[in-house]
């Protein structure tokens, strides 16, 4: 996590061509974005992530799972604030 006087600062900026969202303030409005274990990013928008999407036989989506553009492993969604998650 980059925090930039407490400013969250997207890390995945340098990898996304598509940057909407680069940076979270620290307002009272809780915002959603993933966080990557293995590589140790935060990413704030859907546009640095991979979406894997699972079918069934009818072309139906079953499930979506979000992974990491660096490294391939599955993404959690956090919220930030930290501090004033429920």
């Amino acid at each position: 996590m980059t925090i930039i006087a407490k400013h969250m600062k997207c890390d995945n900026k340098d990898l996304c061509g598509q940057c909407s969202v680069y940076i979270f303030p620290p307002d009272s409005e809780l915002k959603f974005y993933f966080h990557c274990p293995l590589c140790v990013r935060d990413i704030l928008c859907d546009r640095g992530i991979i979406s894997n999407f699972q079918y069934d036989e009818f072309t139906h989506v079953e499930s979506k799972v979000n992974l990491c553009m660096r490294c391939r492993a599955r993404l959690e969604e956090r919220t930030w604030p930290a501090d004033k998650e429920a």
